[in-house]
């Protein structure tokens, strides 16, 4: 059991896909848990999920199917540790981590996840009409 904000990541299955947690949760040995350390306390957890992510998905392993569908792919703490990519962080006039920029930032992506759930769900919608013939 946790409680408080946590980032945690599916290591199995969906390999790379990130949750962002508030509140109370459990997780089972399908997911990692990152721990923020002290060095990251003014870093905005829902902009790191959404920066995190596509880094992650980029080096899970196993798998695809068709248009690059997971069948079962991989990610475990492991290969989470030796990832080397830079982590774009907004940072302030003063040089500190900009967490009303990175908040912004978080919120936009947000909208952007949004509008693309609806339109695909539009294009299935538009692919499950069939037209009869006369």
């Amino acid at each position: 059991m946790y409680d408080g904000e946590y980032l945690t990541w599916a290591k199995d299955g969906f390999a790379g896909y990130i949750m962002h947690h508030t509140g109370k949760f459990s997780i089972t040995g399908h997911r990692g848990i990152l721990l923020p350390k002290e060095a990251c306390k003014n870093v905005d957890l829902g902009y790191l999920k959404y920066v995190l992510e596509p880094i992650f998905r980029r080096r899970k392993k196993g798998r695809e199917g068709d248009f690059g569908k997971n069948e079962y792919t991989t990610l475990n703490s492991a290969m989470i540790n030796a990832l080397k990519d830079p982590v774009p962080i907004p940072v302030g006039e003063d040089g500190a981590f900009d967490l009303a920029r990175q908040k912004e930032l978080a919120d936009s992506y947000r909208q952007i996840h949004h509008i693309k759930q609806q339109l695909i769900c539009k294009v299935q919608e538009l692919l499950e009409i069939r037209v009869l013939p006369e």
